[in-house]
C-alpha cells in the first residue's frame, strides 16, 4: 500500500495532528533564522569596496582574506595601506571610508557602535539621525566624538593633534587629557574645523579646543575627495555649510555631479511641483482676467459698437470745420401740391447754425425718421 492510500485511511483528527506538527515545525525553524541573522546582521559589518592594499585581522590578530562586498565581525581591525582606501558600511544609514595608512577597529552590538581610530583618518556619514537607544561614536587618540546623524572627517594632523572637520549637522566632542585627567565637551556645527590640544604642564585649561570656520579651500584633500565622489553627500554638505560645489569639485580635480531627485525627497519635490503648477495656473488666470478686462475696457459693448456704427463713422482726431457752400440759383419750381415744395427757411435748421463745427460733442444725431414717399419730379418752368 502506498504512502498515499495511508493517508487516505488515516483519520481526520492525526491527520489534522500531523499537519500541526510540520507547521509547527516550519515556523520554529523560520524564527531561529530570524533571530540568528539578526543577530549576525545587527553585529557584523560589510566591507563596500576598497582600493590598494587592505588587510582585516580577526580578534586574535589572525589576518583574513579580503573580497568586496564581505561581511566581517564585531572586534574586526582594518588596516589600509600607503595610498590605499576602504569603504565600510556600519548598516544601511552609516558608513565610513578610511584614507592611508589607517587602523580602524570596529565593534558593533545591536544598537551601540563604537569605532577606535588608531591612525590615520576617516570620513563618516549618517544619513538619517539615530533613533533614541541608539548610539555611534569614534575615539581618536584623546577625544570620542559622538554622532547623532551628521557627516564628518576625523584625522591626525601633522603634529600628532586630533582634528574634527564636521561638513553636516553636530556633532558633540568630548576630550580627555591622559595625563590630567581633565574632561571638556564641545558641540561643533557644520563648516567649522576643531583642533584638540593637550597640555601637560597644567592641571587646569589642560585642554584647549580651537574652533575654526573654514572656507572650501581649507577642506582636508582626503575628506574633498569623499564629497565630491558622492553626489548625495554633495548636495547635502553644500546645502548645511554654504560651500560651493563647483569650487569644491575643482579643489578635488571632479567636476560637478548634483542629484536630480531622491527617493528620500520626491514627496518634498512632488510638493513643491504641486505649489509650483498651482501657482502657475493662478497667475495665468489672473492674466487671463486682467486681459478680459483690459480687452473689455478697451472694446466698446455692442449696443456702443451700433450707436457709433450709426452715427457716420465719427472720426477720432478734431473734426475740420465743414466749409460753407456757395449759394447757388435755385430752378423756379412750378407750384404742385404742399407735400412736394419746401420754403428755403427749412433748409436749414436754426440749431445747426449756433453749433459750433470744431467741438467733437457737436456732431449731429443721425436721422432716424422716415423720409415717407420720393416727391414726384418737380416740372421746370424755362426763364
Amino acid at each position: 500500500m502506498g504512502l498515499i492510500d495511508r493517508w487516505m485511511e488515516t483519520r481526520p483528527l492525526v491527520k489534522g495532528i500531523i499537519i500541526s506538527s510540520i507547521l509547527a515545525v516550519l515556523a520554529a525553524a523560520g524564527i531561529i533564522i530570524y533571530l540568528v541573522s539578526g543577530s549576525y546582521y545587527a553585529k557584523t559589518m560589510k566591507l563596500l569596496d576598497f582600493d590598494g592594499t587592505v588587510t582585516i585581522e580577526d580578534t586574535a590578530g589572525s589576518s583574513k582574506t579580503i573580497v568586496g562586498n564581505m561581511r566581517f565581525e564585531s572586534g574586526y581591525t582594518l588596516n589600509t595601506g600607503a595610498k590605499s582606501t576602504a569603504s565600510v558600511e556600519i548598516d544601511s544609514d552609516k558608513k565610513v571610508t578610511l584614507q592611508e595608512n589607517s587602523r580602524v577597529t570596529f565593534t558593533k552590538n545591536s544598537k551601540k557602535t563604537d569605532i577606535d581610530m588608531a591612525d590615520g583618518g576617516l570620513f563618516f556619514e549618517v544619513n538619517k539621525p539615530l533613533a533614541s537607544d541608539e548610539t555611534f561614536s569614534i575615539k581618536a587618540s584623546a577625544i570620542s566624538v559622538s554622532i547623532r546623524g551628521t557627516s564628518g572627517y576625523v584625522y591626525t594632523d601633522g603634529n600628532g593633534r586630533p582634528c574634527l572637520v564636521v561638513t553636516a549637522g553636530h556633532v558633540k566632542l568630548t576630550a580627555v587629557n591622559p595625563v590630567t585627567n581633565e574632561m571638556k565637551e564641545i558641540e561643533v556645527g557644520a563648516g567649522k574645523k576643531v583642533t584638540v590640544i593637550m597640555y601637560d604642564d597644567r592641571t587646569v585649561d589642560s585642554v584647549e579646543f580651537i574652533v575654526e570656520n573654514i572656507t572650501e579651500d581649507r577642506v582636508p584633500e582626503f575628506a574633498l575627495k569623499v564629497i565630491s565622489d558622492d553626489p548625495y553627500v554633495l548636495a547635502r554638505v553644500c546645502q548645511e555649510t554654504g560651500w560651493d560645489a563647483n569650487l569644491l569639485c575643482t579643489l578635488a580635480g571632479g567636476t560637478v555631479s548634483l542629484p536630480t531627485e531622491s527617493s528620500e525627497s520626491s514627496e518634498s519635490g512632488t510638493s513643491e511641483s504641486s505649489a509650483t503648477s498651482e501657482a502657475s495656473e493662478t497667475s495665468a488666470a489672473a492674466t487671463a482676467t486682467a486681459s478680459a478686462s483690459a480687452s473689455a475696457s478697451a472694446t466698446p459693448s455692442a449696443e456702443a459698437s451700433e450707436s457709433a456704427a450709426a452715427t457716420s463713422k465719427a472720426p477720432t482726431a478734431t473734426p475740420t470745420p465743414k466749409p460753407t457752400p456757395k449759394p447757388t440759383k435755385r430752378p423756379t419750381v412750378a407750384p404742385t401740391s404742399s407735400a412736394a415744395t419746401s420754403s428755403p427757411a427749412e433748409d436749414t435748421d436754426p440749431a445747426e447754425k449756433t453749433k459750433d463745427p470744431s467741438d467733437p460733442t457737436e456732431m449731429p444725431a443721425p436721422v432716424t425718421e422716415d423720409p415717407g414717399p420720393e416727391p414726384e419730379d418737380p416740372i421746370i418752368v424755362p426763364g
